[in-house]
Order: C-alpha cells, then sequence, then structure tokens
C-alpha cells in the first residue's frame, strides 16, 4: 500500500469518527431537553415540546437563505455557544418562561448543527 493510499485511508477514518462524534454530541442536547421535559414544566409538557421543534425548524427553512453568507468556523462556535447557553439557562433559571427560551436555544443549537454537519459532510 502506498503513502498516499494510507493518509487517504487514514483520512477517512479521522473523518467518519469526527462526523459520528459530532452528531452524537449535536443531539444530545435535544435529547435531554425532551427527557426532561416534565421537570422543566411539570404542567406545560406540550410548551417544552413546541419550544424543542420550532427554532430548529425555523433554522432549517431559512438555512437557504443566509448559510452562503456565514461561513463553517462561526456556525460551528454559535452552535457551541447555544449549546451551552441552553445548558445554562435551564439550569439556573427558576421561571417557566426562562427554561422555555434554554429548550429553544437547545432546539436552534440542533437545527443549525444538523444543517451545518450534513452540509460539511456532502465537501
Amino acid at each position: 500500500m502506498t503513502s498516499d493510499a494510507q493518509d487517504r485511508g487514514n483520512d477517512v477514518t479521522r473523518n467518519l469518527a469526527a462526523f459520528w462524534l459530532l452528531g452524537l454530541i449535536n443531539n444530545s442536547a435535544y435529547v435531554v431537553m425532551i427527557a426532561g421535559a416534565n421537570q422543566i414544566s411539570a404542567g406545560s409538557i406540550g410548551l417544552v415540546y413546541l419550544a424543542a421543534i420550532l427554532p430548529a425548524l425555523g433554522v432549517k427553512l431559512s438555512a437557504p437563505y443566509w448559510f452562503h453568507h456565514v461561513g463553517y468556523t462561526p456556525r460551528m462556535w454559535a452552535i457551541a455557544g447555544l449549546m451551552a447557553a441552553a445548558y445554562w439557562t435551564v439550569a439556573l433559571s427558576a421561571t417557566r418562561p426562562c427554561q422555555l427560551l434554554g429548550v429553544a436555544f437547545g432546539a436552534a443549537q440542533a437545527g443549525l448543527g444538523e444543517a451545518t454537519c450534513l452540509a460539511m459532510a456532502a465537501l
């Protein structure tokens, strides 16, 4: 096996592992928010589900209009910031609206992360 073929094999393995890990991490905030819906808002679980779906849908529907204006690096930083904001907002707030805002941050992060990583996988 030549050096070029080995390098390509290593690149494929590295990319496969990286995209698998990014996909797993990307969906973690969404899964945690849905799993904890009863504790986030015991009386209004439907609101948690709504807050967990609408922002992601909005990002995915609007992405074709602005993705070409924003590079991958700023999007990945936004994804990381939204995930951190989601966890911190839900964990540290005592009121239902603030917790729902945290769930919405997580949903926006999941939608942006999914669309960005899928676009990167096509390159």
